[in-house]
């Protein structure tokens, strides 16, 4: 019935992830800098199983410290598939750490493709009146790649911490078609998370941390 009383809706671009914690670094290029160990993340997100056309995504992110420079690098690569669209990105992170008396700061830069892929030739589309008689529609498969880039901060205090990003800057078309381009583009994505730790005994640690995300 709320669906029904809306006229108009919003969501995000971006993957969601509901174990953000643990991948921190695929959205905020600065947490790249802050392990001090080679850190490698696999995440399987499977929605609606057994439903033909339903969202998946794969993630799988390493990074790397260079202590003595205080730099850290990060290879993101993620997957996602729903319906006709599919999305391939590859992110290269770059970081690098400032360390003050009480605090350490980490400045992050990322730089990523994106391969898009529509299929309008899929058979499990539908038009109620035909192809032809829909110009926001050619049945075509449509591939392209995006470049983009997106910058980072990190903030260490103590045992409290702070982040913010931007990971993608440019607002690219998402569609070669001139008529869907009105209305189909790239927005800017911010994250904000802050946190605290918490050493419960010298062999465990409690991180609780929240995380807010805006899409333009």
């Amino acid at each position: 019935i709320l669906s029904l009383l809306l006229s108009v809706a919003y969501s995000q671009q971006d993957v969601m992830v509901t174990q953000f914690a643990l991948n921190q670094q695929s959205y905020n290029p600065a947490y790249t800098s802050v392990k001090e160990h080679v850190n490698l993340i696999a995440i399987i997100r499977d929605q609606w199983s057994g439903l033909d056309g339903a969202p998946s995504t794969q993630i799988l992110s390493l990074t790397a410290p260079l202590n003595k420079q205080n730099i850290g690098l990060g290879l993101n690569i993620i997957n996602e598939t729903i319906g006709i669209q599919k999305r391939f990105s590859l992110i290269g992170n770059y970081s690098y750490k400032l360390k003050f008396t009480k605090s350490v700061l980490h400045i992050g830069l990322n730089f990523s493709y994106r391969s898009l892929t529509n299929d309008f030739t899929d058979a499990r589309l539908k038009a109620i009146d035909g192809f032809a008689n829909d110009p926001s529609i050619q049945n075509i498969k449509e591939q392209f790649g995006l470049i983009n880039f997106g910058l980072g901060a990190y903030y260490q205090l103590g045992e409290y911490f702070f982040g913010a990003s931007v990971p993608r800057i440019i607002k690219n078309k998402l569609s070669k078609n001139s008529t869907v381009n009105q209305f189909s583009a790239e927005v800017w994505h911010a994250y904000l998370v802050t946190g605290k730790k918490f050493d419960v005994n010298p062999n465990l640690r409690i991180t609780p941390q929240i995380l807010f995300k805006f899409a333009e």
